[in-house]
């Protein structure tokens, strides 16, 4: 019986682009990192959280 090879953590094949609405950037959209957003990039989210 041959030894399993040691299971390696999935990586996502591609990266989602996504495009902000305000400021016209492109950015990659991290789901593990919480942004889950494909509208907006992550320094306009921090603007629009500091002004609420």
């Amino acid at each position: 019986m041959e030894a399993k090879k040691p299971a390696r953590p999935r990586r996502a094949l591609y990266k989602v682009m996504g495009t902000c609405r305000l400021c016209k950037v492109r950015f990659v959209v991290d789901k593990e990192k919480g942004h889950y957003s494909s509208n907006y990039c992550m320094t306009c989210v921090k603007k629009f959280n500091q002004t609420e």
